[in-house]
C-alpha cells in the first residue's frame, strides 16, 4: 500500500515536473522500502533522495520539516545491512555533514533524534549517541537565536 502511493506521488512529480513532489515521493519510497525490509531497493531510493538534497535549492519543508533530509537517516543503516561497513560510515559522515548545513530547527530535531535512535547504535558507538542525543531537542534562545 504504501509503495502504491509513492508510486503515484512520484509519477505526480514526474508528470508536472515538480521537484517538491519527486523528492517526497522518492524520501517516502526510501524509507518505505527500508521499513518493509527491501534494503537493495531502499539504497537505490536513498541515492535518489541524497541527489535530490543536494542538488535543489527549493527545500519542501510540506510536513513542518524537510523530509528528504530526515529520510537520509536511514541511508546509512541500509549500507550496514547490506554488509558494506566502509561505505555505511561514509554515507553516515555524509550524512551528519547535510544536518549539520541545516537551520530548520524542527528538521534538525527529526533528523538528529532518528540518527540516535534508529542509526547510531548500530555502529557500536554508544559515545556517538550521548553527542548526537541531546541535538535532537530544542534549547531555548541557543538554537534560535
Amino acid at each position: 500500500m504504501a509503495l502504491s502511493l509513492t508510486d503515484r506521488i512520484i509519477a505526480a512529480g514526474q508528470a508536472s515536473g515538480d521537484p517538491i513532489l519527486l523528492e517526497l515521493g522518492w524520501s517516502q519510497r526510501a524509507t518505505a522500502l527500508y521499513h518493509s525490509g527491501e534494503v537493495m531497493a531502499a539504497e537505490s531510493a536513498f541515492t535518489k533522495v541524497h541527489s535530490f538534497v543536494c542538488s535543489n535549492a527549493t527545500r519542501s519543508r510540506s510536513m513542518g520539516i524537510d523530509v528528504p533530509l530526515v529520510a537520509l537517516a536511514l541511508w546509512p543503516m541500509s549500507l550496514l545491512q547490506l554488509g558494506e561497513v566502509a561505505a555505511a560510515e561514509q554515507q553516515l559522515a555524509e550524512v551528519v555533514r547535510l544536518f549539520e548545513c541545516c537551520m530548520h530547527l524542527p528538521t534538525l530535531c527529526c533528523a538528529f533524534a532518528q540518527l540516535a535512535c534508529e542509526t547510531l547504535p548500530f555502529f557500536d558507538n554508544h559515545d556517538d549517541v550521548l553527542l548526537v542525543s541531546p541535538r535532537s531537542l530544542p534549547r531555548p534562545r541557543s538554537l534560535i537565536s
